[in-house]
């Protein structure tokens, strides 16, 4: 969308001496091909009417070569048709790179992050492969990206843990477990870890199995879901690095901190919180706050120019409070961003299950992805707003036919690289070998399959930029959907090669359909298989 965006761009410019505005320039297929709301924009500015001001720019640019027709729509919207000429320039110098590198961030991504007692759960792959698809996307619009997992290694957790380790030797020798207590962890790991560790003292017990547990369940599953993590941050090593009382002194220097009822007291009011928060309770044991302070303390010391962090429901109400902390500590609103996961349950027939380690009831994350397949996970966690509740249907991930959306894009990738393939032999430019296009494609006219494949692809580099700016992710399967529908559709209807002869404007579009869904599987962390 460059080209036509030059071309706007440059009649604001003659028009109002205005540059580098923020307008959408959207594919719409209702309202010729292009739609935007530039009008509206420039109208606060300009001061006046965005009715005027679009009648203005339509009669500056409607005799480009570029448009076979600009019209005005609701008070204000202009919408165009391309040309079939201006279509194929467009997607010739297409090649899906991000087109901005001047705004380079050092980011920091924390994700998963759930706590050493017990493996990967189903309620852990929305922040797993939302995060992990994050990473991705930033990585690819120029970021400097470190993925980070906090090991919560230390605190009431591990106590507990070390409890139901204690408990479970205790069940095995005898008919019936002598403590009754519904905060224990259960299940067979914990059964395991037993057999594992000798002694008396919970807390060892517990940082023993909190070490056994990440080692031998939570770092292979991760491994195996295909995520990388650059750092591993234990919230013990914080508090071996920093001494948590001279930083606190720092902050009350400053009148963040109060002494009151015994306690001291965060004054997290003063940024925006609901209400001050503990931060060192009556009996002199520090709140998990003061672990959140020391976390926020040692990325401001690593020069982060972004902080993304995602949590799970139960954590929504953490928000204010990590806000208030970094707007303390000097960090700008903007420069945290926190991300809720909302609950996955999974569907057993009309049913829907909650899950909970301490109730034993749980789906780990490991089993279900052996059983629906990783590519089947990735998608149907990713395709919605992690903001919203989701029931994952095990059924419809099982499906290995054209009905399931996961299986339906990888038919439609194996059916664009076997075209390409065939092209190779032929000695046609393959896949991500071929340059510019040499082929006349002047005075081109597209029919409408032609047409709705080449815009919905030239829409993918902005849709992208997009999302890396908004991080709404749940986007990209919408998209790899979208694509491959219209490319079905195209694929159906239009012949690529007919005996030895091979139509260059076909070939165009099902390699540019290739090379842009191949971005997209990358981005989802979905395979890209070489035939099916």
């Amino acid at each position: 969308m460059d080209l036509v965006k030059k071309v706007i761009d440059g009649a604001v410019l003659r028009l109002y001496k205005l540059r580098s505005q923020k307008y959408s320039l959207d594919y719409k297929e209702q309202f010729g091909d292009l739609s935007t709301n530039l009008a509206f924009v420039l109208s606060s500015q300009i001061k006046d009417a965005p009715q005027k001001i679009a009648i203005a720019i339509k009669q500056k640019i409607e005799k480009e070569k570029f448009f076979e027709k600009v019209e005005i729509a609701n008070a204000g919207f202009l919408n165009f048709t391309l040309s079939g000429d201006t279509i194929m320039k467009m997607l010739e110098s297409e090649n899906f790179n991000h087109s901005k590198k001047s705004d380079r961030k050092k980011i920091q991504i924390e994700f998963i992050s759930a706590n050493p007692t017990g493996p990967l759960t189903l309620g852990n792959a929305r922040n797993a492969f939302t995060g992990d698809a994050i990473a991705k996307i930033l990585r690819w619009s120029g970021q400097d990206v470190q993925t980070e997992y906090y090991v919560n290694d230390m605190g009431n957790q591990i106590e507990t843990l070390g409890e139901s380790v204690i408990n479970s030797k205790l069940k095995t020798q005898m008919s019936k477990p002598p403590l009754k207590n519904q905060k224990f962890y259960v299940g067979e790991y914990i059964e395991e870890i037993g057999k594992r560790i000798n002694g008396k003292n919970v807390q060892q017990i517990g940082e023993r199995g909190a070490k056994i547990i990440l080692q031998d369940y939570i770092k292979p599953l991760i491994k195996k879901l295909k995520i990388h993590f650059d750092r591993w941050q234990s919230e013990k090593a914080l508090h071996q690095r920093y001494d948590i009382e001279q930083e606190v002194e720092k902050l009350r220097s400053q009148k963040f901190i109060q002494e009151k009822e015994g306690a001291l007291w965060f004054l997290t009011k003063k940024f925006g919180d609901d209400k001050d928060r503990v931060l060192k309770k009556k009996n002199g044991q520090w709140t998990y706050l003061a672990s959140d302070l020391l976390y926020l303390i040692d990325r401001k010391k690593r020069g982060f120019d972004k902080i993304i962090i995602l949590l799970g429901a139960d954590h929504s109400g953490y928000i204010k409070r990590i806000l208030a902390l970094g707007q303390s500590l000097g960090f700008k609103k903007d420069q945290i961003k926190i991300l809720i996961c909302q609950l996955a349950r999974i569907k057993k027939g009309e049913k829907s299950l909650r899950m909970s380690k301490r109730a034993g009831n749980v789906i780990y994350l490991d089993e279900l992805v052996g059983k629906v397949g990783l590519d089947a996970s990735r998608y149907f966690f990713l395709e919605k707003n992690p903001n919203t509740h989701l029931d994952f249907d095990g059924q419809k991930a099982l499906k290995r036919d054209l009905t399931n959306p996961v299986y339906y894009i990888q038919y439609g990738y194996v059916r664009a690289q076997s075209i390409l393939r065939k092209c190779q032999i032929s000695n046609i430019p393959a896949p991500k070998q071929a340059g510019k296009y040499q082929t006349n494609f002047k005075s081109q006219i597209l029919n409408s399959q032609e047409k709705r494949l080449a815009l919905k692809i030239l829409a993918l580099r902005p849709a992208l930029s997009d999302i890396s700016q908004t991080l709404e992710i749940y986007r990209l399967p919408h998209l790899a959907l979208d694509l491959t529908r219209a490319f079905s559709n195209f694929y159906e209807k239009e012949r690529v090669i007919d005996g030895e002869t091979v139509n260059p404007l076909n070939l165009l579009l099902t390699q540019k359909f290739y090379t842009s869904i191949d971005l997209l599987l990358d981005m989802m962390g979905i395979s890209k298989p070489e035939k099916m």
